[in-house]
């Protein structure tokens, strides 16, 4: 079994890499049923998987506390990768992810949260240079599926004589 951490290959039926140590098999959450590691849905039962075995806060807790408790504690944790939250918001936006700013108003319109950017200098780190900018708003989220479906599904939203094509 090829190690997810360090890339080694362990003999068959080890639980543990031999190389680094790192473990090598995760539980299904919904069957118990014992799946190697890097798999996305439960060959047995169909559950989708997340490797929670890479999350260690998630692992510890198992889940005594609601799923998005969770999850909303571990997508800020600055010690969890990229790739690491990235599987998490994956995994919230499967089960319904209470942030506001990532879904739709009750009208059906995207939940924007947006943070102002006062105006003043900044630096390039890389080039040093230094530019005035004047203020604006972003985002606090990357706008999400659901939010792009509603603009692509509206009447006056992607396919809309008036609207950007």
């Amino acid at each position: 079994m090829k190690c997810l951490k360090c890339g080694s290959v362990s003999r068959r039926g080890v639980k543990f890499c031999e190389e680094c140590g790192a473990k090598l098999e995760s539980e299904c959450p919904a069957c118990k049923t014992k799946l190697p590691l890097g798999k996305k849905f439960c060959g047995k039962c169909g559950q989708t998987l997340i490797e929670f075995q890479e999350i260690p806060a998630i692992r510890e807790e198992k889940f005594v506390r609601g799923d998005s408790e969770l999850f909303l504690e571990e997508i800020d944790n600055a010690s969890n990768t990229h790739q690491q939250r990235v599987k998490i918001g994956d995994r919230l936006a499967k089960i319904g992810d209470p942030r506001p700013g990532v879904g739709l108003r009750g009208d059906g319109l995207p939940n924007i949260v947006w943070c102002e950017v006062l105006d003043g200098k900044i630096t390039l780190e890389k080039t040093g240079q230094t530019f005035t900018i004047d203020p604006f708003y972003i985002s606090k989220y990357p706008v999400t599926w659901i939010q792009y479906r509603s603009f692509l599904e509206a009447e006056d939203g992607y396919r809309s004589k008036n609207g950007i094509t």
